[in-house]
């Protein structure tokens, strides 16, 4: 059976992403776990927060290969715990994130209330500049038509598929991917 593990953005609201797994992941055949970065907390780092995700990813795996999916901010947080897990993390997906720290609205701004997001860009950005092309293959990114949040040309890795959605606007193109979409994410990790 296919593993994913699903990290949701700033908010660190889990509810829609409990409601896909149950509803749509787990229904093809997929053994999905939400897990919360943390982003707000500010009594850890991006450095403590990332390793509780690489020790859920370990305790999730264990001797499996899993996806890995992160909406918005977590889309740089999983990004780089794939880059530490790349012998587990066999495909990777991001659902509308930023990745680099150009664009507009301003890294700064949409870090404001969270160092470790900033962080977790920066060094996203650092590792997407080592991954190899069969990285690269196991990459798929879902960006929408229109994002006023996400600069749409930070979400797409070169030599993965990116694919973008009919869709308009940050939250609801994030919902739409892994609720009416979840079918191009279903068939991506079982690829």
């Amino acid at each position: 059976m296919a593993k994913l593990i699903l990290v949701p953005g700033l908010s660190d609201e889990t509810r829609l992403f409990e409601f896909a797994a149950d509803h749509f992941f787990r229904k093809r055949g997929i053994k999905t776990m939400v897990h919360a970065f943390g982003w707000k907390d500010k009594s850890t780092g991006f450095e403590a927060k990332l390793e509780s995700l690489l020790a859920a990813i370990d305790a999730f795996a264990g001797k499996e290969n899993i996806a890995l999916a992160g909406s918005s901010a977590g889309a740089s947080a999983s990004f780089n715990a794939y880059y530490l897990r790349k012998n587990k993390v066999v495909k990777l997906i991001n659902i509308c994130g930023r990745l680099s720290r150009a664009g507009s609205p301003s890294l700064e701004w949409a870090a404001r209330d969270s160092l470790s997001f900033f962080d977790s860009v920066i060094s996203c950005e650092k590792g997407l500049a080592r991954l190899t092309a069969e990285d690269r293959k196991k990459i798929l990114t879902m960006r929408p038509l229109y994002d006023e949040i996400v600069p749409s040309f930070s979400v797409p890795v070169g030599g993965a598929r990116n694919i973008r959605i009919i869709s308009i606007e940050h939250m609801l193109s994030g919902a739409l991917s892994l609720t009416l979409y979840s079918g191009i994410i279903s068939g991506f990790i079982k690829d």
